[in-house]
């Protein structure tokens, strides 16, 4: 997959999450993207609730953790 728009926004439109690449021939994105998180981790934002969860499943001879947080 990549980062298409198009893609990206169905993946919104259903509430799904998801992870683009950003490589640095998107110059001005990347540095929006770099500023918003040099603003968080300055504490320059508003505060975001995070949740997580956790699913466990056992199968095939393994044990899986999946850890959201």
């Amino acid at each position: 997959m990549g980062a298409q728009k198009e893609i990206a926004k169905q993946i919104v439109d259903d509430d799904g999450d998801y992870v683009l690449a950003l490589k640095n021939n998107h110059e001005t994105l990347r540095k929006g993207v770099e500023q918003t998180f040099a603003s968080a981790l300055a504490g320059e934002l508003p505060q975001v609730h995070l949740y997580s969860y956790e699913t466990v499943e056992k199968g095939h001879g393994r044990t899986e953790l999946d850890d959201i947080g």
